[in-house]
């Protein structure tokens, strides 16, 4: 193996490593705060929040599709007080989107909320409209994460990831276990503790942007990005419309026995998660540096630990998903398990597209 191959499969693997304990540790919380959910919300209240979720997770595709991905490609060839106002431009950008729609959906939530899931009988205010409180703040996350990425700087994603966690540890069980508020403390304590990620975003890259909106600087982003759009909502389709369809032909209850067993089977999109975010930039830094041909050599032998780790994942996933679920969780969730395999499946055929 060549010393330009070796080196790029080390320090993929050594940014691998970083990105696996971030999301082990967001996994491991994200568990633990589905142990939680289970105990203080029953299937019903669990189907609600699989509803909500679709709801909010659509409008975060919304706002931040336009410049998804394109981060990545800019911020390599501009230098300077340029790649900042580049930054600075995408930021404000996307949250004014956010804010504007924000301000549509609001408007006329409750109808919208009526056409879109008319079986659940469920209002607008407060639940949905403190999710898109939610999503606004969690707008910043992927241009944030982007930069770090870039820079193959995991150690900073691997922070976020930990203060995040424990800002949100610390509010939801004030709302949902101490304050016993239910689906509604739960949100209420998700939307305090996304507020002030918000601004911990901003403090991480504030040597990385300046706040002035150049739009020469952002339209290459915009139209490198417009093509990006179809597959985002069709990745949307295929990892959210079961819970959609769903919708029209069950009860709640077992729309929140499907979402649950989908949280534990999308452990296997974090593991691909893990090695995209890992090769990504590498790969990016190297089309710069490199000829195509010889990137594409380095990148040959990189794939091949990755589909043997993804694999090893995969079937670790389903043999144990039952057993995890009969240990640690309340029996209305039991069927559940069932869901696991198929979900998984569909993650790791997704990371093989990737």
């Amino acid at each position: 193996m060549a010393p330009q191959t070796l080196m790029s499969v080390k320090i993929v693997l050594k940014n691998t490593v970083f990105y696996a304990v971030a999301n082990a540790y967001q996994r491991g919380f994200n568990f633990l705060l589905l142990f939680v959910v289970a105990m203080f919300l029953n299937a019903k209240d669990y189907g609600h929040l699989a509803l909500i979720n679709l709801f909010s997770y659509f409008a975060l595709t919304i706002v931040t599709s336009t410049i998804h991905g394109s981060t990545f490609r800019f911020y390599v060839d501009l230098k300077g007080d340029e790649r900042k106002r580049f930054i600075g431009s995408s930021l404000l950008f996307v949250i004014t989107s956010g804010f504007i729609l924000v301000v549509l959906i609001t408007v006329k939530g409750q109808y919208l909320i009526s056409a879109l899931f008319p079986k659940s009988n469920i209002s607008f205010y407060p639940l949905f409209a403190i999710s898109l409180g939610i999503m606004f703040f969690t707008i910043p996350q992927q241009i944030v994460n982007a930069i770090f990425r870039i820079k193959e700087k995991p150690k900073y994603i691997l922070f976020l990831v930990i203060f995040s966690s424990t800002v949100m540890a610390i509010f939801i069980s004030l709302f949902l276990i101490v304050f016993r508020q239910g689906l509604k403390g739960l949100l209420t304590g998700q939307l305090i503790a996304a507020f002030v990620i918000f601004w911990a975003y901003f403090y991480m890259i504030r040597k990385e942007f300046l706040f002035k909106f150049e739009w020469k600087l952002f339209k290459p982003a915009l139209l490198f990005s417009l093509p990006l759009i179809p597959y985002l909502f069709l990745d949307f389709i295929r990892s959210r419309a079961g819970i959609y369809i769903l919708e029209k032909f069950v009860e709640t209850g077992k729309i929140g026995i499907y979402f649950f067993g989908a949280n534990i089977g999308f452990a296997m999109s974090a593991i691909v998660s893990t090695f995209a975010a890992a090769y990504s930039p590498r790969m990016f830094n190297l089309l710069k540096e490199e000829p195509l041909n010889k990137v594409k050599e380095e990148f040959k032998k990189i794939f091949l630990y990755i589909y043997l780790l993804m694999l090893t994942g995969f079937a670790f996933i389903c043999l144990f998903s039952e057993d995890v679920i009969i240990l640690f969780f309340p029996a209305m969730y039991y069927d559940s398990y069932t869901i696991v395999p198929i979900i998984t499946l569909s993650c790791f055929l997704g990371g093989v597209y990737l």
